[in-house]
């Protein structure tokens, strides 16, 4: 009888007690809103972490410096080489300009932009100016250049940047070649510029293609999580 007893539920004022159940919120369970969804992004959208990093590869500010592989060009002016001075300074302070501005739209408007385009073209015939009239150190400007079509340039159904890059750098080698340069120095701008243009358009490719997976992996993983909640709200209101 004690045993038994001991076995009765306790009861309050009478009343059987019961586990309180939880009151219809008018939200299907699911995932928060303040909670990180998968693919790195919170309620918001917003990429963190790495992935706040990989959207438009390295940037303008990580291009730039990568312009000091024409730094011939500079010392040719500063040290008296390319004469006349007075014209060679400011076509060369010219072209820094267009090619800064260019790389700079190339990746705040996108590739093909129409502006970023334009100042490209611009600095092309400033380069080719510079690297005709003045030769020596001035030919290591289309190393330069190749890197600024490699960012202004876009894909598409053909590989416009291999397409502009490879024969830039064979006018480029022929130009030093005409110049004056050895066959062993044309090679080098050839080389040179050749490299530096597929570079960074194969880079900036790499970033795209991230960025696209990364954009179907959020948006399954959105997917999943409507359906989640889809199922949850029938579970809740049979």
């Amino acid at each position: 009888m004690i045993y038994a007893a001991c076995r009765i539920p306790p009861r309050v004022s009478g009343v059987q007690q019961k586990r309180p159940r939880p009151e219809p919120s008018g939200e299907p369970a699911g995932p928060r809103a303040d909670v990180p969804e998968a693919g790195g992004r919170g309620g918001t959208g917003t990429p963190t972490g790495v992935a706040a990093h990989v959207d438009d590869g390295p940037g303008p500010y990580g291009t730039y410096p990568w312009l000091l592989v024409g730094y011939s060009a500079l010392s040719d002016v500063l040290h008296g080489r390319a004469r006349p001075v007075w014209a060679s300074g400011p076509l060369l302070g010219i072209y820094v300009v267009l090619v800064v501005l260019a790389i700079w739209y190339g990746y705040r408007r996108g590739q093909g932009d129409r502006r970023a385009v334009a100042l490209l073209v611009a600095a092309g015939a400033d380069a080719f100016i510079l690297a005709g009239w003045f030769g020596h150190g001035m030919s290591q400007l289309m190393s330069t250049l190749a890197l600024t079509c490699g960012v202004v340039v876009p894909w598409g159904r053909r590989p416009w940047p291999a397409l502009v890059i490879a024969p830039l750098s064979v006018l480029a080698a022929l130009l030093a070649w005409a110049r004056g340069a050895s066959a062993g120095d044309a090679l080098a701008v050839w080389y040179g510029t050749l490299l530096s243009g597929f570079i960074i358009a194969t880079m900036l490719r790499l970033f795209a293609a991230i960025r696209e997976l990364r954009e179907t992996r959020d948006e399954l993983a959105r997917t999943a999580v409507s359906e989640e909640r889809l199922r949850f709200a029938r579970d809740l209101h049979p």
